[in-house]
């Protein structure tokens, strides 16, 4: 299995998937569609912190990876219960995950971070 493609391209979509919450800011959430999309990201960084623990990729990237899911399950966490989630706050494990996006492509390009700020942003 190609462990850096699947690494960075679920990375990406788990990281940017809680800046959904910033569309429907005005609209009330419905409980089971509103608990899907904290799910969604929290399964798919679990398969990531799995996957970074297995690579061989230096302790620094699997610590990078490990904060960014601490920081997404306990936002995640924290406005479980809440009937309309802070978009402000989602927005924290997004720029973690950003980030740790950005080293791990790095690492794998082994050419600085320009690369990584291309995919992201299109040019």
């Amino acid at each position: 299995m190609n462990f850096p493609a699947f690494l960075l391209s679920a990375l990406a979509f788990a990281s940017i998937y809680p800046l959904y919450f910033w569309i429907p800011v005005r609209d009330p959430f419905k409980t089971k569609f509103r608990k899907f999309n904290f799910a969604l990201p929290n399964a798919i960084s679990g398969l990531i912190l799995v996957t970074a623990w297995l690579t061989n990729i230096p302790m620094s990237l699997k610590i990078t990876v490990t904060l960014w899911k601490v920081v997404l399950f306990s936002v995640s966490h924290y406005s479980w219960r809440k009937e309309y989630p802070d978009p402000k706050l989602m927005t924290l494990p997004c720029l973690v995950g950003i980030y740790a996006f950005i080293r791990l492509q790095a690492y794998f390009a082994a050419s600085g971070g320009t690369i990584a700020l291309i995919s992201l942003f299109g040019r």
